[in-house]
């Protein structure tokens, strides 16, 4: 395959790349109203307080807690290119559980400036959340109880595991006008000492790789075979290098002809002639090339989504005024 038809092939395969890319982002912008739901907390409160002290006691409204009540702080981001204004919305947004499930207590804990918004419990099984206006990186903290229904063998599951069952069941509903899906997200603590580990690892990996691949362009006799002159007919000799196996054969095959053989040791050493040379293997200077490439991409390939990850988490808690703590050891905290 001549240069111009790679060229050719690479330059459709861009472009056709750079189409469905754009297809892609047309899509996905379609709507330039946009929310996100940022996670911070959901747990099981039994679970993760009461489990492993049998006399503690904890009520709610003056009655012991269940052992399926779980705790939901989050926040919601107007991460969209337009504001939400009270006379855009037809129908205010909700958290909506299934019928078995429901919201005892719901309660905004934070927000920007200014905004007036309200939660209410309107079903036991919905929550409505009237953002009113609702400008471009603003946000509205709050936390929920709720109590979700579980068989006989979910009630051993831990407060982490019931905090994932009420999350996997929430659907959010809107009507708001030019406002896409609800985005989900989640916020983590920002822990830069393990950033810094979790890229020095993999660019450790990568210099070190790309290292060994490029040290073999310095050393010349570092991958050279020992060539025999092997007897083809009388008086004819040609160059040929061995590979021994475990049952005594030797494979024969040719450097400069076509010739693939395999003979007991003993008839193949008869057949040559002086003694082996060793001779430098040609290398293949653009495998070695792509190869330090590839290495050296490593880093690049571990290290930016982990870096994006911990920019993200930073914005966020920034945005959101959280503070950096693991959250599922602040349960009563903004409470």
């Amino acid at each position: 395959m001549d240069i111009g038809t790679i060229l050719g092939a690479t330059g459709i395969v861009v472009s056709a790349g750079f189409g469905i890319w754009g297809i892609f982002l047309a899509i996905k912008h379609r709507y330039p109203g946009k929310i996100t739901f940022v996670k911070e907390q959901s747990i099981g409160l039994f679970d993760a307080i009461a489990k492993n002290l049998p006399e503690l006691s904890i009520q709610y409204k003056d009655s012991p807690v269940s052992q399926n009540l779980v705790l939901l702080k989050g926040a919601l981001l107007n991460s969209g290119k337009i504001d939400i204004s009270p006379n855009t919305i037809e129908k205010p947004l909700e958290i909506q559980l299934p019928t078995e499930y429901q919201w005892l207590e719901a309660n905004i804990i934070g927000s920007s400036n200014n905004v007036d918004a309200s939660i209410t419990i309107k079903k036991n099984n919905t929550l409505t959340i009237d953002t009113g206006l609702f400008r471009c990186g603003e946000f509205i903290r709050f936390q929920a109880l709720a109590e979700v229904n579980v068989d006989d063998e979910g009630k051993d599951l831990g407060h982490l595991e019931l905090g994932d069952i009420l999350e996997s069941t929430m659907k959010f509903v809107h009507r708001i006008a030019n406002t896409g899906k609800v985005i989900m997200a989640e916020v983590e603590p920002v822990d830069r000492k393990r950033l810094r580990r979790r890229i020095l690892v993999p660019t450790i990996v990568g210099f070190m790789g790309a290292l060994a691949l490029g040290s073999t362009l310095l050393f010349p006799n570092h991958n050279g075979q020992l060539v025999y002159k092997y007897e083809m007919s009388d008086s004819t000799y040609t160059e040929v290098s061995i590979k021994p196996k475990s049952d005594g054969m030797i494979e024969v095959k040719g450097i400069n002809v076509e010739l693939d053989e395999t003979w007991p040791s003993s008839t193949f050493f008869k057949k040559t002639k002086g003694i082996p040379t060793v001779k430098e293997r040609e290398k293949n200077y653009y495998v070695i090339f792509f190869g330090m490439v590839s290495y050296l991409l490593i880093p690049f390939f571990f290290t930016i989504p982990r870096y994006y990850s911990y920019r993200k988490n930073k914005f966020l808690m920034k945005t959101l005024e959280i503070e950096n703590t693991p959250p599922n050891n602040a349960i009563n905290s903004d409470s």
